[in-house]
């Protein structure tokens, strides 16, 4: 119940915004209290609500397990573990089960969004890899990369997103190891995006997928349209510079071995910004003068993934520990987090298609839903 004394001044529409914040919070537990249940025994002393909310808080709050819980006992008066206890019964899930849990309580939230009809039109993706720093020891869930951020080893993950025009939700995401194949990854994620009900009208890809195999998945195995730029390879660069102009022309890539080919539309683009020439492969039909106005614009919906990354890390938890299980369970509630949060304010930004059309932009910034549970928590809502 919201305390009249401490909201009577606020706007009865930031009132509205308040609650649907704790709305949110209420149907998180419910979620993780079905899909995600925790093994204990009849006589455990810490219930599987307060590992719950535990796991929500350290993930908003972006701290560590032992200050965390900590926070829950002094700030918040609640009967919490410490941080040891908490990561132990995390533990205890172990890495496959947290995938499968975790997968399952992210589906709920798109069984939400499936009812209230916003997955009823086919819808503009895009498919990213993100990286989490590792500093630990390497093991066979771990990638090396790039030297950044002190270390070339991360925990990787591959994800499609909607990228509409507000609407925007991870639809599914999986790890990523030295192990997997990019095409084989792309193939998943299709498919797992098809079985939760999403259809595909355009896919965005960053340049990282031009690939033979990449390119004819997309294109022959799949038939689906996509959009990404090309790698300026000397090949394509001669291309573009012989080409000297804005326009589109056939082109095909073959792979390392000289054997496989695939074949697209090269887009080429002049970059204002960069002042250069861009060239895109696609597989989108229409003159040249569509394509060279239509490309770019679509592929800047490609960002949203991006800015969708970045605000999951915004709710990352923070660990030093090396159990793949405890990293795996940060990153899949963060995400979790973040579709609440996306479903939250589509629900209160507009009632239909038009009102999505006009993107108001966030009624309710992620800063706002923490400060609003931690309110919750502490006995103040």
């Amino acid at each position: 119940m919201i305390s009249t004394q401490l909201y009577g001044r606020i706007p009865g529409k930031r009132v509205r915004d308040v609650r649907a914040c704790m709305k949110t919070y209420s149907l998180a537990l419910e979620l993780f209290d079905k899909y995600a249940t925790l093994p204990s025994a009849p006589n455990v002393h810490y219930r599987p609500e307060t590992v719950y909310t535990g796991l929500m808080q350290l993930s908003m709050r972006g701290g560590y397990a032992e200050s965390t819980m900590e926070d829950l006992r002094l700030r918040y008066g609640m009967d919490a573990p410490c941080g040891g206890d908490f990561l132990y019964r995390l533990k205890k899930v172990g890495y496959d089960g947290w995938q499968s849990r975790l997968r399952d309580v992210n589906d709920a939230v798109l069984s939400i969004t499936s009812k209230l009809g916003l997955l009823d039109r086919p819808l503009i993706c895009a498919i990213d890899y993100t990286k989490v720093p590792y500093y630990g020891r390497f093991n066979r869930y771990v990638v090396r990369s790039k030297h950044e951020d002190g270390t070339n080893h991360f925990y990787e993950y591959a994800t499609i997103s909607i990228v509409q025009d507000g609407l925007r939700l991870c639809v599914y995401s999986r790890p990523v190891t030295l192990l997997d194949q990019k095409a084989d990854v792309v193939k998943e994620l299709i498919a797992e995006a098809e079985k939760r009900g999403v259809r595909i009208r355009l896919l965005l890809l960053d340049r990282a997928f031009f690939t033979v195999e990449c390119i004819n998945l997309l294109s022959e195995g799949m038939t689906l349209k996509f959009v990404m730029p090309c790698i300026c390879n000397e090949r394509v660069r001669a291309a573009v510079v012989s080409f000297g102009r804005e326009g589109t022309f056939p082109f095909s890539i073959r792979d390392s071995h000289q054997v496989e080919e695939a074949s697209f539309t090269m887009v080429v683009c002049w970059s204002e910004k960069k002042r250069k020439f861009i060239p895109f492969a696609t597989n989108l039909g229409g003159s040249a003068r569509k394509l060279i106005e239509a490309v770019p614009k679509e592929y800047k919906r490609r960002w949203g993934i991006e800015t969708s990354f970045r605000k999951v890390k915004e709710v990352y938890g923070m660990t030093l520990s090396p159990s793949p299980a405890i990293r795996l369970a940060y990153f899949m509630t963060a995400m979790v987090l973040y579709n609440l949060w996306q479903l939250v304010n589509m629900m209160l930004s507009s009632t239909g298609r038009e009102g999505r059309k006009k993107g108001r932009g966030y009624r309710i910034t992620m800063p706002f839903m923490v400060t609003v549970l931690g309110a919750h928590l502490s006995g103040r809502l």
